[in-house]
């Protein structure tokens, strides 16, 4: 598996042993009233503790709670060089549904309210320039056309926003090119796209004739991603009520290769993302053989690309983070 600037976002890390007795403690002591005696022997040994499975589950989510946190507040840091507020994870992120997110592929992510350029008008309120902002984790920046669409108006300034919310991201890269077959690993999706190809609500067969592998990823144009009945059984697929199935933004592609995923950026395909390039195309973007993390380009909305498939994210709305305190 490609190298990872924090680790594996699919494995736990083992940063903090969760036996350990201090660590222990900390949890089951949170909104306990003061011990009776201080003369009270808690043991130096983490064999003196008998949890029951109740304390055993709070434990293990504390450990899983900070992980994910302290994961986001070091990464954060180091790309925007000051400390970023993090709010509490959606209430739908219990334990058992991390865990279960995490074999399917995926990982929480939290991007602050922030705006990656800096826009000049003049008089008129006309865009005149629109620029970068330096960070210093902003390594790999999209394209510079992509800061000219913006300033030519054909995307939406929002483009180079992040908007501050909770996302449940489908963290592995896209596969190289076999010809239009390739595949995701252990798709989830799969038995999906081969259902919805059998009724032929998405395309089957590429502009040159050849037919699609039933369950790639691959060859569905912008028209195919936007038909509710494709959305809806994403979202089902999902099996997260409270959030809502949709694709990255180009930005936010960018911005999560820079700060967990550089390996996004090292395969020869690329996906499409969430936002409209005027009212005719999609945004496409991430192929290793035109620039990786830093390429963007405008894709046809009728017209579906063998080297172009997409990944699955869900928004969890900032009203629904309420459920854990940090």
């Amino acid at each position: 598996m490609p190298s990872h600037p924090l680790g594996n976002p699919f494995e736990i890390p083992k940063e903090r042993d969760p036996n350990h007795v201090a660590f222990v403690k900390s949890v089951l002591s949170k909104g306990a009233s003061k011990p009776k005696s201080p003369k009270e022997n808690f043991g130096t040994e983490a064999d003196d503790f008998h949890l029951s499975a109740e304390d055993q589950e709070k434990v293990e989510s504390e450990r899983i709670f900070h992980e994910i946190f302290s994961r986001e507040s070091r990464a954060l840091h180091r790309f925007f060089d000051k400390e970023i507020p993090i709010p509490p994870l959606p209430k739908e992120a219990t334990t058992e549904r991390i865990l279960e997110w995490r074999r399917l592929g995926f990982e929480l992510h939290y991007l602050p309210p922030v705006s990656m350029v800096e826009i000049k008008r003049d008089a008129d309120g006309v865009i005149t320039d629109v620029q970068p902002k330096n960070f210093p984790g902003w390594r790999i920046k999209p394209w510079n056309l992509f800061f000219d669409w913006i300033r030519d108006e054909k995307i939406s300034p929002e483009a180079a926003n992040l908007f501050g919310s909770w996302m449940l991201v489908e963290s592995q890269p896209t596969p190289n090119y076999d010809n239009g077959d390739q595949m995701f690993p252990n798709d989830f999706l799969a038995p999906i796209l081969i259902e919805l190809r059998q009724k032929n609500i998405i395309n089957r067969i590429s502009i040159t004739g050849k037919v699609f592998f039933a369950g790639s990823r691959f060859g569905l144009s912008v028209n195919d991603l936007d038909k509710t009945q494709v959305r809806e059984s994403l979202n089902k697929a999902m099996k997260i009520p409270e959030a809502s199935f949709s694709l990255l933004r180009a930005i936010e592609f960018n911005v999560l290769g820079n700060l967990y995923y550089p390996e996004w950026g090292n395969t020869n395909t690329s996906e499409q993302f969430e936002d409209r390039f005027e009212t005719r195309e999609r945004l496409c973007g991430g192929g290793s053989n035109f620039g990786g993390l830093s390429y963007v380009f405008a894709a046809p909305l009728s017209q579906g690309d063998r080297t172009v498939g997409f990944r699955v994210i869900a928004r969890f709305p900032p009203n629904q983070e309420e459920a854990h305190k940090k």
